[in-house]
């Protein structure tokens, strides 16, 4: 449990329109009714510590206009820009 990272706005699993694989879907905790609660660091380590992804949750730069969460990656980079807690 203190490898994961809360979310401050939890997100159903259904927002997402692509296969998850369950390698990425062990390294998230969800909730009876499908919803994305916390996120296990080692998922989002590399795009969560980027200048980008730390501007964004700043509110310094905006999220790419027109992003969609089509694959694996896209999931990763968008789970990066969401607020956490510890």
């Amino acid at each position: 449990m203190d490898n994961f990272m809360w979310l401050d706005a939890p997100i159903h699993v259904n927002y997402f329109k692509f296969d998850m694989s369950d390698e990425i879907k062990n390294m998230l905790m969800i909730s009876y009714d499908g919803t994305i609660v916390a996120v296990n660091k080692d998922l989002i380590a590399k795009t969560f510590d980027s200048s980008e992804s730390r501007m964004i949750r700043l509110g310094m730069e905006s999220p790419p206009r027109n992003f969609k969460v089509k694959s694996e990656e896209d999931f990763i980079k968008y789970m990066s820009y969401q607020q956490y807690s510890d």
